[in-house]
């Protein structure tokens, strides 16, 4: 077995062995490598250590430590060794301890000689970005026709955070074997943290393709307990005509992987030119708002857009909204937002939004102690540690009780972060906020999921007015919606209301509250405290 896996020129070094006895068997190529007098080693890894290079050798007496003292069943390591011909090389360190209640029994692995730091990836087993480079390179300058599609996980951050680091290794290994195993003929690449190429020579059907592709990733979520409507974003484009380089290739499939993201519900994004146009605009934009984020929110500003209650017109309180200025121009929030989302100026923002939200809510409540502030927050704020104590020593800094605000959550937040999200929501109910779910009803896609979710109100989405002005059948829906919404005790808000035909359909549907054009535009906070004082 130790010949046929470990042959000389393989650069596979493979032992077993005691770890109660600490003696271990190794290969032929292992004893040469490290110039032990037998294949039959005590002390394996004291005697192993002098050769690993100096500088990594911390890590490597670190990492055996952690194996023995967290009682894992998996070791995996890369590291500098330098063996008996003096020559620097990268190994990956993998194996396997079977233990006995508290004690290890049984430790095997292998060493894999990797050609350099990046060549291979110890986690997944598959090459790196440098042989990408090379094999599309190769590709292109003999104009051979290729198909490369760009994969990227989505949120594993939040899968790291829930399953922990070595089962979300182990995810990514089985994700991995999937993707070798269906996808025969494709050549795969992991690039970087969770993005990946499988690159197949010719033209084969991308939307076929990409079908396997996502099936592959859903099945293994679902092994693991996770359910995500979308598990990864697709990019995909086609050699030798997108790109005259390996490196070309790379940037426009990763480029159509970054835009694949923002459409999830799209099978697979091809490639175009006008894409590179429009990244170069918003990097230079995403530079602009860190520095105005650093500069203390500099072109940053919030209104507050009313709501009104359904029967009497009258203010009942209102939604925060943020405005954002970049050089003069006036930038959509579903732009910039999605931006700091990216660079994760998010966090520091949704800050400063909950601060202008609770210092609104403090001028608004002299006048009309009941005025609730409805704030929004971004599915990266739910998994940051220091976002609930900030909400708490700011309501106790201005003195604001928390049951004048309300927060806004959406699909996303319940499907993609259930257990952080399940914390900030019993944390929020203990200061005595609400919560609403925003944008419902998109498609009627989710009508079952209505009783699911646990908050206090309900905002139809805007789109949904557009179709209840046209078509009886949608009213029928939505007057269905409105009613099963108050049997589970949930009130419900209508955004979007423009017109007064539009304001009659919602009256007869009995919805609690509407917010709309039809009554007020966004206000700042002291147009909004006129309104508020003359009503």
């Amino acid at each position: 077995f130790f010949h046929s896996v470990s042959a000389r020129e393989m650069p596979v070094y493979v032992f077993f062995g005691d770890v109660q006895e600490d003696v271990y068997y190794v290969s032929d190529k292992l004893r040469e490598e490290l110039g032990l007098s037998s294949n039959l080693v005590h002390q394996l890894f004291r005697q192993a250590e002098p050769f690993v290079y100096e500088k990594d050798r911390e890590n490597y007496k670190r990492g055996l430590l952690s194996v023995m003292e967290e009682r894992r069943e998996f070791y995996s390591q890369r590291l500098r060794f330098q063996g008996m011909d003096k020559r620097i090389r990268w190994m990956c360190c993998w194996g396997i301890i079977k233990w006995d209640g508290d004690r290890p029994l049984f430790f095997s692995g292998c060493m894999t000689d990797l050609e350099d730091e990046f060549s291979a990836d110890s986690v997944t087993g598959l090459l790196r970005y440098p042989a990408a480079v090379r094999r599309l390179t190769a590709l292109s300058e003999e104009k051979e026709q290729a198909t490369v599609f760009g994969i990227g996980l989505s949120r594993f951050s939040v899968i790291n955070d829930s399953l922990g680091r070595m089962e979300a290794d182990r995810l990514l290994r089985q994700i991995c074997a999937q993707l070798r195993e269906r996808l025969y003929g494709f050549e795969l690449y992991r690039m970087d943290g969770v993005r990946f190429l499988a690159v197949c020579p010719g033209q084969v059907p991308d939307v076929r393709i990409s079908g396997i592709i996502r099936q592959c990733i859903q099945e293994c979520y679902r092994k693991k307990g996770i359910e995500m409507k979308n598990p990864c974003a697709l990019g995909m484009l086609r050699c030798p005509e997108d790109g005259r380089s390996g490196m070309e290739l790379i940037e426009r499939v990763m480029t159509s992987i970054y835009y694949a993201k923002r459409n999830p519900e799209q099978g697979v994004l091809r490639f175009s030119w006008d894409m590179l146009e429009k990244r170069q605009k918003e990097t230079e934009m995403s530079l602009e708002l860190c520095r105005n984020v650093r500069d203390q929110f500099k072109g940053f500003r919030v209104v507050i857009q009313p709501i009104v209650e359904g029967e009497t017109g009258r203010i009942k309180g209102g939604e925060i909204l943020s405005r954002w200025e970049c050089r003069g121009t006036a930038v959509s929030p579903e732009c910039f937002i999605m931006l700091m989302e990216e660079n994760k100026q998010i966090l520091a923002f949704g800050k400063w939004v909950f601060e202008q939200a609770v210092l609104a809510c403090r001028s608004f409540m002299k006048e009309r102690p009941d005025f609730t502030v409805s704030f929004n927050v971004s599915y990266l704020q739910i998994t940051d540690s220091s976002f609930l104590p900030f909400m708490k020593e700011t309501l106790s800094r201005y003195g604001v009780s928390g049951k004048n605000l309300i927060l806004e959550l959406t699909e996303t937040h319940f499907d993609e972060a259930p257990e952080h999200l399940e914390r900030l929501v019993k944390e929020c109910r203990a200061m005595g906020m609400k919560l609403a779910l925003d944008d419902f009803g998109k498609g009627y896609s989710n009508l079952q999921m209505l009783l699911r979710y646990p908050v206090d109100l309900v905002k139809l989405d805007r789109e949904i007015m557009r179709e209840i002005a046209q078509s009886r059948t949608s009213r029928e829906l939505v007057k269905s919606i409105v009613l099963a919404c108050h049997r589970a005790d949930k009130k419900v808000c209508v955004e979007g209301v423009e017109t007064e035909t539009e304001l009659g359909i919602v009256k007869r549907m009995k919805a609690d509250y509407v917010q709309g054009y039809y009554f007020y535009r966004p206000l700042n906070t002291q147009e909004l405290l006129t309104k508020i004082s003359g009503a």
